[in-house]
């Protein structure tokens, strides 16, 4: 009998944004795969591809007493289910996951870190919370997949000599790198010109562009106030915001009050993301917190430069002085800095550009997902159950 999977998430927009090729590629390889997350807005992608969903009304914060109630019915879902391995993500629903799956005697837990709570740039006691609730965590676990270096030494440190928890190190979830660039969404200069008309671009303006919510953690305002200060030397630049958020009126009420009105667009929560990076000439990460940027990735495999805040994940993905440069967190005056060097060099754009695609190949969803079943594989010849009846 083939093995049956259950993955467990907080809700159904990340299965269906970051993880469908995986699930897609096990159940090619043999794997039963079922999901388990609260359901949403795009449970039907999860229907259409055929994949059994369970609803666990899971809440993002740990300390929701309704957690208790989705742990219940987490538990009953495995229970009944039978599975041979229960595969958890998100720091909640990991969590319970691992409890549920521990309690009900399932044999191989896994659980992928899409980047500790925890890091260099958080509060000390919230640090502290969460290496402890992970490191209690681990021993519950019979695998930990990490998608950068720093997470990955930080579980090495739980790794027991003989036996699990197994640490595991792959190139995060990936995307279809086919998917990105100009020559594909706008193939010729005049659909690049009228994309960017719709925008209030024009051809002369020099994009400095962002994809991501407006949260604390992102930190949109040190992009908004390095463009401040390189406005009145460049009259060409344009800052393009893509995404919404708690902050988004905020960061917009932060743009008037540094006279970036006219130079600052947001565009709000959009679908359209890959044919809005094709629009920007350098891309900017600024966040305190990442696990492996599925954004970062996106403006590599467009060719863009990127400018990135030194924090795990976007130090895996940027190298300072060939695809872009890296800047201390917080430190938009270094930021502005380094955007001065890119915004009158378009030639040097270019080549970080093309060297970022180049460099974005390698996290492919075609690789991500060889390196899922790799893990897979590994994981159960280690404590001795049969892998799936039909290779992929």
């Amino acid at each position: 009998m083939n093995p049956r999977v259950l993955h467990v998430a907080t809700n159904d927009r990340s299965l269906t944004t970051f993880l469908m090729p995986h699930l897609l590629r096990l159940r090619a390889a043999g794997y039963a795969v079922e999901v388990a997350c609260r359901l949403g807005d795009t449970a039907d992608r999860l229907a259409a591809a055929d994949i059994p969903a369970h609803h666990i009304p899971f809440e993002r914060s740990p300390l929701a007493l309704a957690n208790l109630g989705a742990y219940r019915r987490l538990l009953g879902v495995i229970r009944q289910g039978g599975y041979q391995i229960v595969h958890g993500h998100m720091p909640v629903a990991g969590a319970l996951a691992r409890l549920a799956a521990r309690r009900a005697g399932v044999p191989c837990i896994l659980y992928t870190a899409h980047g500790f709570y925890f890091h260099a740039h958080g509060p000390r006691l919230q640090n502290a919370l969460y290496y402890l609730s992970e490191r209690l965590l681990a021993r519950t676990t019979t695998g930990i997949i990490t998608i950068n270096d720093e997470d990955f030494r930080a579980a090495q440190r739980w790794s027991r000599r003989q036996g699990p928890p197994y640490i595991y190190r792959t190139p995060g979830m990936g995307i279809d790198t086919g998917a990105y660039g100009r020559d594909v969404h706008l193939p010729t200069r005049e659909a690049w010109a009228a994309c960017r008309g719709e925008l209030g671009l024009t051809a002369d303006d020099v994009v400095v562009g962002t994809v991501g919510a407006c949260t604390p953690r992102k930190r949109h305002g040190d992009l908004l106030r390095a463009a401040a200060v390189l406005a009145p030397a460049c009259p060409q630049l344009k800052v393009l915001i893509v995404g919404d958020g708690v902050l988004l009126e905020r960061e917009k009420a932060l743009a008037g009050e540094l006279d970036l009105e006219g130079r600052c667009i947001f565009t709000g929560f959009r679908r359209d993301a890959p044919t809005l990076l094709s629009c920007m000439d350098i891309y900017v990460q600024t966040s305190l917190m990442e696990g492996l940027p599925v954004s970062v990735l996106e403006a590599m495999a467009s060719s863009l430069p990127v400018v990135a805040s030194r924090v795990r994940g976007n130090r895996d993905l940027v190298e300072a002085g060939v695809n872009g440069y890296l800047y201390p967190p917080r430190d938009w005056q270094e930021l502005a800095h380094l955007l001065e060097r890119l915004l009158g060099d378009e030639e040097l754009r270019a080549r970080m550009g093309e060297a970022g695609r180049s460099k974005a190949l390698a996290y492919d969803v075609s690789q991500t997902t060889a390196a899922t079943l790799r893990v897979y594989a590994d994981v159960l010849a280690r404590i001795g159950l049969q892998p799936p009846e039909v290779a992929s």
